[in-house]
């Protein structure tokens, strides 16, 4: 073999050798911000439910207090860290999911940094039996997910629009999604 074939294979050597280390550390990198790997953490809250349920609402209302926000259907979740809006020593990490159908399979990416659940029921429409299907399919596919059933990740569900008069109590709310799950 010349040099200048030992000079070419060495340098293929080195370019490659830079690649794998290139790789390792974006590997590292993505393990560590997911949480789950050694080091990560779970230190993010989840606003779930179905589509309509107040998640975005609630989102607003921890982050900006009880100022009106008018909201629409989300498509993409939202991730923010904030000091609650009557707390400025502590602060907290929300990710708002979309409740959409289409998208509730993508879900599942945020649980290994899931710290707690908070699943938003729609308080006014809790009749409607289309309306506590999805709930109820939604709350089922948490209940039995193995990332955050192993990890007892504790999960709240919250009733939202309860200030109105039309709306059902949490107890109501309760026997309705038991009955249906």
């Amino acid at each position: 073999m010349s040099k200048d074939e030992e000079e070419r294979n060495l340098y293929v050597v080195y370019v490659v050798a830079g690649a794998v280390l290139v790789l390792l550390l974006a590997f590292i990198i993505k393990l560590a911000a997911s949480g789950s790997g050694p080091g990560g953490k779970r230190d993010v809250i989840l606003l779930l439910g179905p589509c309509g349920g107040g998640k975005t609402a609630l989102f607003h209302r921890l982050r900006d207090g009880p100022t009106k926000v008018d909201t629409v259907t989300s498509m993409k979740e939202t991730l923010e860290t904030f000091p609650l809006f009557d707390e400025d020593a502590a602060t907290v990490s929300v990710l708002d999911f979309p409740g959409h159908e289409r998208l509730r399979s993508q879900v599942s990416q945020f649980y290994p940094i899931a710290k707690k659940l908070v699943f938003v029921v729609d308080a006014t429409t809790i009749g409607d039996a289309a309306q506590v299907r999805k709930a109820a399919e939604f709350l089922y596919d948490i209940f039995v997910h193995p990332k955050l059933h192993d990890n007892g990740i504790p999960l709240l569900v919250a009733c939202s629009k309860a200030d109105v008069s039309s709306a059902a109590t949490p107890a109501n709310i309760q026997t309705i999604l038991e009955a249906e799950l």
